[in-house]
């Protein structure tokens, strides 16, 4: 936190966010546009309303130096790593929220935005790796559930994924998206026994 920022700005830019007020945000943090570059908090607050505004690659250069730096606050990398999704940089979003579950790596909210990122990135061993630590919530929550069967079908784990999609469906048997999923996954890697398992 900057000792030199003014907490009464905070204070504005805040309170012009609530009201959504997005380009006065921007307007006022870029009037004092040190401050975006010395405070993480001016800097997160101007680009999540640049990025509300639908200015994404002024919103990522607003956040680059703070998310950059390996002291980097949760918030930023946190919108950073959404930025980066949204641009379509999906390599770039899984790295920031990487560094972002190893912060925390029992935070379920957390977790499931990076299994999401090292799906879109090819990389799902990453997540997997950190995924027993929710173990319990896949019994309970059908996204956590679809994330971690999916990324063991692009880890080419097939038979660990089709138990995971049962278990899934046992519990969440309207879930569209996963009963459009297993679907696809049986007819693409258990052809000959899709008719028993559909």
């Amino acid at each position: 936190m900057s000792q030199s920022t003014e907490p009464r700005l905070i204070d504005r830019l805040l309170a012009l966010m609530r009201a959504q007020r997005f380009q006065a945000v921007v307007d006022e943090a870029m009037s004092v546009a040190p401050e975006i570059a010395r405070d993480p908090r001016v800097a997160h607050i101007t680009a999540a309303s640049l990025a509300q505004l639908g200015r994404l690659r002024d919103a990522r250069a607003v956040l680059n130096s703070h998310a950059s730096v390996s002291t980097a606050e949760p918030p930023v990398l946190l919108l950073a790593g959404q930025i980066e999704s949204d641009l379509g940089d999906y390599v770039a979003a899984f790295n920031l929220l990487l560094r972002l579950n190893e912060h925390d790596p029992f935070n379920a909210a957390w977790w499931l935005r990076f299994a999401n990122a090292a799906i879109a990135a090819r990389r799902p061993e990453a997540a997997l790796r950190t995924a027993d630590v929710h173990a319990l919530l896949r019994g309970q929550h059908a996204d956590h559930a679809l994330a971690y069967a999916t990324l063991l079908v692009h880890a080419h784990r097939h038979d660990e994924a089709l138990i995971e999609f049962e278990r899934l469906l046992s519990f969440a048997p309207q879930h569209a998206l996963a009963r459009s999923m297993y679907a696809e996954f049986v007819l693409k890697e258990f052809p000959r026994e899709s008719h028993e398992l559909l």
